[in-house]
């Protein structure tokens, strides 16, 4: 007989297999994957709040602009108070922007120097040019389209300038 046979020894014929226990599910995680969930879960929300808010603060400063731009469209190029009505439609967005303290006073060469610093450098001195002639009864028509033109200009710069003349960048 040999000795691996189940008749040499009795004891041998009561053993059972072994068994492997069960795999290891991946549900319920671990309580650290709980935690990463969670803190994940509140910066995604955190984020989306974030940029919400920061579209709304986007919208909110190009509102005065864009209703500018809106009556600067429907301004008449031929009308002899044009050159008054865009002075007035910069002064009043300016305001919006700059606070009614600071801009609300300011006529002339300052009010020209004003509204320079939101444009790029290479238009800087065209609106102390094109503003002074707003009181001659007739202007060309090739100066007012230019004026229209730096307006339109301005008013898409502002509200960049302004964002970032607060923290303390100057460019458009």
């Amino acid at each position: 007989m040999t000795p691996t046979s189940t008749t040499a020894n009795p004891a041998l014929n009561a053993l059972k297999d072994i068994r492997l226990p069960a795999e290891v599910g991946f549900w319920p995680p671990a309580p650290g994957i709980w935690a990463l969930l969670i803190l994940s879960l509140m910066l995604i929300i955190a984020l989306i709040v974030w940029l919400y808010l920061r579209h709304k603060r986007h919208l909110r400063q190009q509102a005065p602009a864009k209703a500018a731009l809106q009556l600067l469209s429907q301004l008449d190029a031929n009308d002899p108070q044009l050159m008054l009505q865009l002075s007035s439609l910069l002064k009043r967005c300016a305001i919006s922007y700059g606070g009614r303290e600071q801009v609300a006073s300011l006529t002339g060469e300052d009010w020209y120097q004003y509204l320079d610093q939101a444009l790029p450098i290479k238009m800087h001195g065209k609106f102390s040019r094109l503003l002074k002639s707003r009181y001659q009864p007739h202007s060309d028509t090739d100066t007012t389209r230019e004026l229209l033109t730096l307006c339109q200009q301005w008013l898409q710069c502002a509200p960049s300038y302004y964002r970032k003349a607060s923290k303390g960048a100057k460019s458009c």
